[in-house]
This record gives C-alpha cells, sequence and structure tokens, in this order.
C-alpha cells in the first residue's frame, strides 16, 4: 500500500485492489498494465485513475471529486503519481530484483520531471524548447521491455512497500 498527501495535508493511501483494475478499463479506458510501459499524459485520464484508488475514503470523509482534484497541485500530484505506479508495478508483478529496479527508475525518472516542472514555474520555456523537454523526458520513461510482466502477482497485502509521504527527494 502507498500513500500520499495533498495540499490540504490528507494522507490518501493507495490499495490496489481487483476491482480498481477493473474501474480503470470500464470508467477510464486504460488498461492498469499499459501504465506501466507510457506515461500518464492527460490530466484528466490521471484525475480518473487517481480517484478510483482513493473514491471511498474520499467518500468516507465526504469530500466530493471536484474537492479532492483541487487539493492535487505540483508536488502533490507528482507524489499521487508515484504512488499510483508503485502499486501497479506491485499488483502486477512478484517482488524481484528486476521489479525493485523498476520501481527504483519510476521514482528516479518522476523525480526528475517534478524538479523540470520546479524550474519551468520559475523560467518559462519557448515552446520548441517545451517540446524538446518532452521528447527527452518520453525517452527515459521505462518500456515494455523493462517493465514487469504482468504474469503471476501478489495481492497488494502480501507485497511490502514503501509509503510515499513529504517531499520527493530530487537527484
Amino acid at each position: 500500500m502507498e500513500t500520499f498527501k495533498d495540499a490540504e495535508g490528507r494522507v490518501w493511501k493507495i490499495d490496489l485492489r481487483f476491482s480498481h483494475i477493473l474501474a480503470f478499463e470500464d470508467e477510464v479506458g486504460v488498461k492498469a498494465e499499459e501504465l506501466l510501459e507510457k506515461p500518464i499524459d492527460s490530466p484528466k485520464e490521471f484525475a480518473q485513475l487517481i480517484w478510483i484508488c482513493v473514491r471511498k475514503q474520499a467518500e468516507e470523509r465526504k469530500i466530493p471529486f471536484d474537492d479532492f482534484i483541487d487539493s492535487l497541485y505540483g508536488e502533490e500530484i507528482a507524489q499521487a503519481q508515484i504512488a499510483l505506479l508503485l502499486e501497479i508495478a506491485r499488483f502486477f508483478s512478484r517482488r524481484t530484483k528486476d521489479n525493485e529496479q523498476v520501481i527504483e527508475q519510476i521514482k528516479k525518472e518522476l523525480s526528475k520531471k517534478v524538479e523540470q516542472a520546479l524550474m519551468l514555474k520559475e523560467s518559462p520555456l519557448t515552446a520548441e524548447e517545451l517540446s524538446s523537454l518532452r521528447q527527452e523526458q518520453d525517452s527515459t520513461l521505462p518500456h515494455s521491455s523493462t517493465a514487469p510482466s504482468p504474469s503471476g502477482s501478489l495481492s497488494p497485502t502480501q507485497a511490502s512497500g514503501s509509503e510515499v509521504s513529504g517531499t520527493i527527494p530530487l537527484p
């Protein structure tokens, strides 16, 4: 199980279940295992995916979708994305050294994105520079050859993992 905090300081748990995997495909049209091979490009898609994972918690807290989504920006989005991807990786693979390497690669690449986003906030790029940066990021994300195999999975309760909280360590 992974956790992240929103901008209001609320802690959210992602404990991926089979029902979430089905909802990803039914409600968003995304196969969870494909998220390990390509980045989540669409803010709408990301919002829907993360909401599926925390919907019950939000309903218990009486927090509507719009309020939840509005509490994610900047670093909070990165933390939520890391938590989601780590849970998906654990759901679809056995705990192996290869899996740990993929998880570490995901953390590093997302940390780079956060650092770059913070730099952009201070110094906006031209359209050409932004396009070049996106191409660079896309080329460094894990591809299907390095992503964990969907065969054989541990339940989230069997897979022990680290929690994502606080800030992302930047290289």
